[in-house]
């Protein structure tokens, strides 16, 4: 991602920089857990010929924004927000409920970690074949993750077929969506669909 400077090294020093523009130096670390809502993903981004460039770690929050009020000029902007959006966002992990949710999100994302740099790799180098497989192996790990954990998803008071549902739906407009449009979250129509309980799930960060 190419942006403007961050305020400090920015020659229009009588500008402040938007308020919601990543504070974090990227690419992002190896173990970088700086930022509470920061979630790790692999990033490949693309040529002026839509061909992959050497990948990258970036957040998903991240994304680029046009400097306001400004003829040219680009930022990385966090999609939740500043830092007091970033830290409201948190969902406490008070309660014996919230605890095992958190859990549950932690080692879900973990497990498919792998499955998900497949399906990113094969779409960046529009390898259909590939990309059809990458998301019929992430789907059936996340079948199979939430069927032998069905208990503890009950427990935790989050319905696992639910969940396997919006996965699905998730990923299957992932792969439609082209280059620089596509992005990892669950569309926002589709987290409506929810109960406030499967909504948490989904918008939970996982600890780093």
């Amino acid at each position: 991602m190419i942006t403007s400077p961050p305020a400090k090294t920015d020659p229009t020093e009588s500008r402040a920089r938007p308020a919601d523009e990543c504070p974090w130096p990227r690419p992002f670390p190896d173990g970088f857990g700086s930022c509470p809502t920061y979630i790790q993903q692999r990033f490949i981004p693309l040529d002026i010929n839509e061909q992959p460039l050497t990948p990258i770690r970036t957040c998903r929050h991240l994304l680029s924004r046009r400097l306001p009020g400004r003829p040219a000029g680009w930022y990385a902007a966090c999609q939740i927000g500043d830092a007091a959006a970033r830290q409201q966002s948190m969902v406490p992990i008070d309660g014996d409920g919230n605890r095992a949710m958190r859990a549950l999100r932690a080692r879900m994302d973990a497990i498919n970690r792998p499955f998900v740099e497949r399906i990113w790799a094969a779409k960046a180098l529009h390898r259909d074949n590939e990309l059809r497989d990458a998301v019929a192996d992430f789907v059936r790990e996340c079948a199979t993750f939430l069927t032998l954990h069905r208990q503890e998803f009950e427990q935790a008071e989050l319905r696992p077929d639910a969940i396997l549902l919006i996965i699905k739906r998730t990923v299957e407009v992932f792969v439609e969506k082209h280059g620089r449009e596509a992005s990892w979250d669950v569309p926002d129509n589709i987290l409506s669909e929810l109960p406030e309980r499967d909504r948490l799930f989904f918008r939970m960060h996982p600890p780093g």
